[in-house]
């Protein structure tokens, strides 16, 4: 039975007495479900591989509150008879908006318990459809259908919870996550959302949390295509504790691909605001953050095409973190991440109370004595680059940092890229490329790449005019 739906379910013997009614709820027989209702867009946790067949019985009785007199025999429940048989291989794959949908209920702008009691929760909001937990710990129960928007937004969406550091994983979004290789969420508008997450505890090891709007988790395999965030925002707090991974984007959390099935995000843009504010534990734990105005980070095999990120992001505290106007941190050799033809245009800012890399005893100005536990790299368009390619892409938001005129490996800030590995400088990394990119030197108000001595061709940073003309750009590069 799936906790946390909004719908109340029957007990489980009212299931039983459902007539096996025809209620078409594939009305143009694509095989997906349609969704006109909040109700029925709550309801697909019961359903997350979208086949509309729901083997328990509490989770069939909820499930039918939002789509009463369905059909809920196989091989075609919900009417999905994609080419008009009947078999089983035609039945649903996922879900449809057929049209734009609202959490807030009476129209005041705000979600409040008086004006939206439905959806306010208790204070905390959306409860994301799908699981929080992984391999190690349970089953992973990501969304592993599509869904598709058609072009529809969901507006207001809203969630404000409070999390204990306990837990081993936490995922939050309108998805927990999207997985495998039939995981797609395609053509849908998120408008004005609103994330605000605190997470606290000291745990022995570290605890991972991935937050963003859409999705926490885009899995291998899955993609999200042709989708949009327009304003809102997207914060994160780590209050009192330690031991804590964060991954936190306006889009999604962290993605993690590999080399035969990688993630994707295609042909999506966001332009909410990304604040992130997480302390370190120097002397007795550490934590950590990854932010992006699009993802938080990629471990391994994310593809970023044709996409972009224009909304401001911060971050603030003394923690290790890689803060990116497009994305934190790209990561996996085993399974390399790209980005090409996208661009971020919002401002990034590294506020800090004290360097990171400052330890008792230390010279404050010598990068040989810094703490493994310490570093920051802020980028307009990527934190660190760990590998992978950027390829055909731009940057041109202000990057604001007390830490802008240093050049040290563990704490860097770069026009484009604050740190990017190849291997010569520091022995780590797997071939970092960077081809056919630039920043706005005047914008950003850099004229460098923060670290690295990547591949590189026609790259560099350029005034605003010589970006307004691209057949003035040349093959140096003002990147050191």
């Amino acid at each position: 039975m799936v906790a946390g739906g909004l719908l109340g379910a029957p007990a489980a013997s009212e299931a039983a007495f459902v007539p096996q009614t025809t209620t078409d709820y594939d009305t143009d027989d694509d095989g997906l479900i349609d969704i006109t209702t909040l109700a029925q867009l709550d309801a697909i946790r019961y359903d997350l591989d979208g086949n509309g067949i729901i083997a328990d019985a509490d989770d069939a009785a909820a499930y039918l509150r939002a789509f009463p007199g369905r059909k809920t025999d196989a091989p075609n429940p919900n009417g999905c008879d994609g080419n008009g048989d009947g078999t089983p291989a035609n039945a649903c794959i996922g879900y449809e908006l057929m049209d734009d949908l609202d959490f807030d209920e009476n129209g005041d702008g705000m979600i409040t318990a008086a004006g939206d009691p439905t959806w306010w929760n208790g204070g905390a909001g959306w409860t994301p459809i799908g699981g929080v937990t992984h391999a190690s710990f349970g089953a992973i129960t990501n969304y592993t259908g599509t869904f598709e928007g058609n072009g529809n937004s969901i507006s207001n969406l809203y969630i404000n919870r409070a999390i204990d550091g306990d837990a081993a994983y936490n995922l939050l979004g309108l998805f927990t996550g999207v997985d495998g290789s039939a995981g797609r969420i395609r053509g849908v508008d998120l408008l004005n959302p609103q994330v605000s997450i605190t997470r606290s505890g000291t745990v022995s090891s570290d605890r991972l949390t991935y937050v963003a709007t859409l999705t926490g988790y885009i899995g291998p395999g899955a993609r999200v295509d042709g989708s949009r965030v327009v304003g809102g925002a997207v914060t994160f707090r780590q209050g009192a504790g330690r031991n804590s991974v964060n991954y936190v984007g306006c889009l999604a959390g962290r993605a993690y691909g590999t080399s035969s099935n990688r993630a994707v995000i295609s042909a999506s843009g966001t332009s909410c605001a990304v604040n992130v504010n997480v302390p370190l534990r120097l002397a007795d734990g550490r934590n950590i953050a990854n932010v992006g105005g699009l993802v938080g980070a990629s471990f391994s095999g994310l593809y970023i095409i044709a996409s972009y990120a224009t909304g401001d992001v911060s971050c603030r505290g003394t923690g290790l973190m890689s803060c990116g106007g497009m994305i934190g941190e790209m990561r996996g050799p085993a399974a390399p991440s790209h980005i090409s033809s996208s661009y971020a245009t919002g401002n990034v800012l590294s506020d800090l109370n004290t360097r990171p890399y400052t330890i008792p005893g230390a010279d404050p100005d010598d990068c040989g004595q810094q703490s493994n536990n310490a570093a920051y790299y802020t980028g307009a368009l990527a934190g660190f680059q760990n590998t992978g390619s950027i390829t055909d892409s731009y940057a041109t938001g202000r990057v604001t940092s007390p830490l802008r005129d240093v050049r040290c490996p563990f704490v860097v800030v770069g026009g484009l890229v604050g740190r990017s590995d190849d291997g010569q400088n520091t022995g780590e990394g797997n071939g970092a490329t960077i081809t056919n990119s630039y920043w706005d030197k005047v914008t950003t108000g850099l004229d460098h790449i923060g670290f690295g001595r990547e591949t590189r061709r026609e790259v560099g940073a350029h005034t605003t005019a010589e970006l307004q003309m691209p057949t003035t750009y040349g093959a140096t590069s003002s990147d050191r």
